[in-house]
């Protein structure tokens, strides 16, 4: 399935997939394991066409784009929490 034994059994303590338990473990038959396979299956969005009336954005021009700041803060490191022991 895709997924660890313990998100499995989690979901069906939670109830949220169906299963048959005997004793202490969870159980799932063919049917059951249909269910669940139909339960979380995602099917891929399909992208919508564009229209004329959307013309769509390029990237600005070179010349257009903001300058990079000159004044620039450098970070400083921190001195260590320990001090390193001597010798």
């Amino acid at each position: 399935m895709g997924c660890s034994e313990w998100l499995v059994n989690d979901r069906a303590r939670k109830r949220e997939i169906p299963f048959t338990k005997v004793g202490r473990t969870h159980m799932f038959s063919a049917e059951q394991f249909a269910d669940i396979v139909a339960i979380f299956a995602s099917t891929p969005e399909v992208p919508k066409a564009r229209t004329a009336s959307a013309p769509r954005r390029s990237a600005p021009a070179r010349s257009q784009q903001r300058p990079v700041a000159e004044s620039v803060t450098r970070l400083q490191p921190r001195p260590p929490r320990r001090q390193p022991k001597a010798g």
